[in-house]
């Protein structure tokens, strides 16, 4: 029994090339691996806080903090409470005046509001009115309307407008709307 005889080594087969993976594949695999370690990473945040990092999380297990307050029989001032009922008191005066300030303030924007619609119902018209009707019209108005319908109309439209009025009429409108508003 002697020695085996050696077998000629085969040659391996070649190997194919490796296919190239697509920018597609590449970028798919790699936002995996992102997505895999930010999850990590909010997972681990939640468990352990980072100071300056994450917020801070309360378990849901256990009862909110009290702020230490001395009871209510340690309290050192005498008569506190009617000291505070008289501050609320004080306070609801107060509020109420506000209330009845803001139901006044709120009448008149109801009145100006309703005393304004008809008003810019007339700008509309004359607004999408030809400027050689609308001029001649406006001149019957009152000079205070009439400059409140021209604020509320494109300037351009406006103007010309103005240029169909006549001049001396024209001027009365345009120093209404030049007057400073409440006069």
């Amino acid at each position: 029994m002697g020695k085996k005889p050696k077998l000629p080594k085969l040659p391996s087969p070649p190997k194919p090339p490796k296919k190239k993976k697509s920018a597609r594949e590449r970028l798919g695999y790699w936002l995996l691996v992102f997505g895999t370690v930010l999850g990590v990473a909010a997972g681990v945040s939640y468990a352990v806080p980072i100071p300056g990092l994450t917020a801070a999380i309360e378990p849901a297990n256990q009862p909110p903090k009290t702020e230490d307050k001395p009871p209510a029989a340690e309290n050192p001032q005498p008569g506190a409470a009617e000291q505070a009922k008289a501050e609320l008191d004080a306070r609801e005066a107060r509020l109420k005046e506000k209330e009845a300030q803001v139901s006044t303030l709120l009448k008149d924007l109801t009145t100006q509001q309703a005393e304004l619609d008809p008003i810019r119902q007339a700008a509309a018209m004359y607004e999408n009115m030809p400027p050689f009707k609308a001029g001649p019209m406006m001149e019957g108005l009152d000079p205070d309307k009439a400059a409140q319908i021209l604020k509320l109309i494109d300037q351009d439209q406006a103007g010309a407008i103005i240029s169909y009025m006549d001049k001396d009429r024209a001027a009365q409108v345009m120093n209404e709307m030049l007057a400073p508003a409440g006069n």
